[in-house]
């Protein structure tokens, strides 16, 4: 699953715990027309027509997922279709 990372997860070392000590292959992404915020001390995303959020984009087998999961509990898995290239899944607030 191609997973989109952003935020806190673009820290190496959050990621490696999120993974349990794994760090996966990535290439950098800049995801067009969303833009990151802060909601309760969290980040997200939102549609946001003309901005864009800088993050990475991994290659994640099904236990990685497991793992992501539970690590961002407060998050669900959203299918994103840049207008450009490849959908990706990024994880998104609840509520927002």
């Amino acid at each position: 699953m191609r997973i989109f990372i952003y935020g806190t997860l673009l820290h190496n070392e959050t990621l490696k715990k999120a993974l349990r000590g794994y760090l996966p292959e990535e290439e950098p992404m800049v995801l067009p027309n969303f833009k990151e915020r802060i909601v309760k001390g969290y980040p997200t995303l939102e549609f946001k027509r003309g901005e864009s959020v800088s993050g990475r984009v991994f290659n994640l087998n099904q236990k990685d997922v497991d793992l992501l999961d539970k690590w961002e509990s407060r998050y669900k898995r959203r299918l994103i279709f840049p207008e450009h290239g490849n959908a990706v899944v990024a994880y998104i607030l609840e509520g927002t």
